[in-house]
Formats: structure tokens, sequence, C-alpha cells
């Protein structure tokens, strides 16, 4: 599906998508947790498994999920429906929905977005919502 793009009376421009594969995030790994002691030993050990911790690690269980992810967005009827800005400033939403849907909610949030409207589609579950306006 098409990318739309619309600007909100507010100034806010708006980038709203539909897609079916939804990536694992990339898990960050802390193997010292709030830990006040710092001695040599320490720094040291710390600086030998930064690569582990920070791309290794993280990559072995990106490589494990994203097969999954694959399997699940060809085997499922979910598609994910999601609407971002950028500017002037940054928030997210996701909506999950099925595939007969995904067109007419992704059409709904964003004539409600050019609207000015807080966005709430019919047939189309709020998963996440991101920086909301206070």
């Amino acid at each position: 599906m098409r990318t739309a793009r619309v600007a909100a009376p507010d100034g806010c421009e708006w980038k709203v998508r539909a897609f079916r594969i939804r990536l694992p995030p990339w898990r960050q790994i802390d193997l010292w947790g709030d830990s006040d002691e710092f001695d040599l030993f320490s720094v040291a050990l710390a600086l030998i498994a930064l690569p582990f911790t920070l791309i290794l690690i993280p990559l072995a269980i990106a490589v494990v999920e994203f097969p999954i992810a694959v399997g699940r967005a060809v085997f499922s009827c979910t598609v994910w429906v999601e609407a971002a800005s950028q500017w002037p400033r940054e928030e997210r939403l996701l909506w999950r929905t099925n595939r007969a849907d995904a067109p007419g909610v992704r059409a709904s949030v964003a004539g409600q977005l050019a609207a000015g409207e807080a966005p709430r589609p019919t047939r189309a579950e709020l998963i996440e919502r991101t920086n909301p306006p206070s």
C-alpha cells in the first residue's frame, strides 16, 4: 500500500502507512545493571564485553526473531497501520486491523488527521501511542 502524507490544521505533518511485517525491536543487553562500583577490572571487562553486548548478542537475537516475524506476516491476516509525525512534534500511533479493512483504516486515519481530529478508525485496535500531545 502507498504512504499517505497529510498536513493537520495545527501544522503537524503526518505520514500514514500500512504494512504487514512488523520487525522485532533491537534488543539491548545490560549485563551489569546499576552498579556504582567501577574498579579497573570491571572497566576492562566492560570494554571487552562491549562488542558482544551492543552488537553480537542483539544480532543473534534478531537473526532468530526476523524469520518468525516474516512467517507471522505471511500466514496472518493482520495488517499494521501507522501514523507518524516528525515535525513540529514527534508522535506515533499504531493500529492493528485485518487485510480487508486496511485500506479503509489507512484512509480514515489520513482523513481524520487532515481534518484536525484525533484519529479513531473503526475496525482497528489502537496498539501503541508514543509522545501524545500534552
